[in-house]
């Protein structure tokens, strides 16, 4: 039994146990938190999103939409991405936010994605140190495309497209008349960095900007 001495009203006081056998160790760490009488209960979010990309600038939706009363959510990435941000606006600044036993910032940094579920448990701890919340976000890396659209026109105007356009839907069928006699597309990537070939042969491409239309 340890003796933690005085402690102080809105501190914490973390404690390690080291267990030895035969020359192998284990460690168990417990971080104590000391609230105060009088704080404040409040362990909820305001506000949660994810951000990837070139300079974390494009948004990854939440599915289902934010809630503060909702407390899982999944966001889709795309295939081989190793990084995202993950940022929680605290309803209460005076609230801490832990995850993997440790406190972080409001900004999360999730590193070392691997494709497929990657999944993060956030504990919102109230001003009182006692109140807690857990939030959970699943990253699904992988399961959603480079573009976030893809329009097709023609020198007589719109095409139809079928099926309407999807991140994770590749393939497209249009129907044209005789008629036309060329072709648009304009792609729109996740990332205005990423390098788009559009082709009409084997090796007949052209490269175009996101968000731009192609040349006939």
């Amino acid at each position: 039994l340890k003796d933690v001495g005085s402690v102080t009203a809105g501190s914490k006081k973390t404690f390690t146990i080291t267990v030895t056998d035969n020359g192998n160790s284990q460690v168990y760490k417990v971080t104590v938190y000391y609230g105060e009488d009088d704080a404040d209960n409040d362990a909820s979010l305001k506000d949660l999103y994810v951000k990837y990309g070139s300079s974390y600038k494009t948004d990854a939706p939440l599915s289902p939409v934010f809630s503060k009363s909702t407390y899982t959510y999944t966001a889709s990435l795309p295939l081989n991405t190793k990084t995202a941000k993950i940022t929680l606006k605290l309803t209460d600044s005076d609230a801490i936010i832990i995850c993997n036993d440790e406190q972080v910032s409001s900004t999360y940094t999730a590193s070392n994605l691997k494709n497929g579920a990657n999944t993060f448990k956030f504990v919102v701890m109230a001003e009182d140190y006692d109140t807690t919340k857990t939030y959970t976000v699943t990253l699904n890396v992988g399961s959603g495309g480079l573009l976030t659209n893809l329009v097709f026109t023609a020198n007589s105007g719109s095409l139809n497209v079928s099926p309407a356009f999807s991140g994770d839907v590749y393939n497209y069928v249009a129907n044209v008349p005789n008629s036309v006699s060329a072709i648009y597309v304009t792609p729109t990537a996740i990332d205005s960095s990423y390098t788009i070939s559009v082709y009409k042969g084997a090796s007949d491409y052209k490269t175009v900007t996101s968000g731009k239309t192609s040349s006939a």
